[in-house]
């Protein structure tokens, strides 16, 4: 479930004038991207992302702080699954591909017939069979619910980190699955900006 995370200031009228490339051998499944000031338009800005596929063919992820007005409650009456206990977590908006593709990130203590493990932290599952385990109150430890996802071409993504357009960080579940998700892309620019002064000393 979603947690909550405090956060102190933000760092985003520095991070608008300064040069803030984020190395692209930083861009890994598991890791985090974080829209830049400089990304101030479109559908991803101001957007944090998980990474959840990359390699020759691309990268794949979700967007973690977009909600919809969706319970997974809803959701799940919508499919005839009643009885389980009351689930009034909000769908979040994955991205803009098939943006009716249900699926399920969450901690790896927990599988699906379709899981795919990210990394030793996060996996994600997308089948009728995790919706079955949950209505048997069968929930991983914590978990998010998205409709859709994003998707980069291969070399698409490190060409955008060179035009400063996505910033990198570690991920990790506080962050993934906070509870402040109208804070998250301040909190994640601020993490940025500590990274950036620590990697001076």
């Amino acid at each position: 479930m979603a947690r909550r995370l405090k956060v102190k200031s933000t760092a985003v009228r520095y991070l608008i004038g300064v040069h803030v490339r984020a190395p692209k051998d930083n861009l890994m499944q598991g890791s985090l991207i974080v829209a830049s000031p400089r990304l101030d338009k479109g559908i991803f800005a101001r957007t944090v992302a998980l990474v959840t596929e990359h390699n020759r063919r691309g990268t794949t992820g979700v967007v973690l702080n977009r909600t919809s007005t969706t319970t997974v409650e809803d959701l799940m009456h919508k499919i005839g699954m009643h009885g389980h206990p009351p689930y009034n977590d909000l769908v979040h908006m994955g991205g803009p591909i098939n943006e009716t593709a249900i699926q399920m990130l969450h901690t790896n203590d927990w599988y699906s017939a379709s899981t795919n493990v990210i990394n030793d932290t996060f996996s994600i599952s997308h089948d009728n069979f995790m919706l079955e385990k949950m209505a048997m109150n069968n929930t991983p430890q914590e978990w998010i619910m998205l409709a859709g996802s994003a998707g980069w071409a291969p070399g698409q993504l490190e060409s955008e980190l060179d035009e400063d357009l996505w910033l990198t960080i570690d991920a990790n579940p506080a962050i993934v699955f906070s509870s402040k998700k109208d804070e998250l892309w301040n909190i994640a620019i601020e993490i940025y900006s500590h990274q950036m002064v620590e990697s001076f000393f």
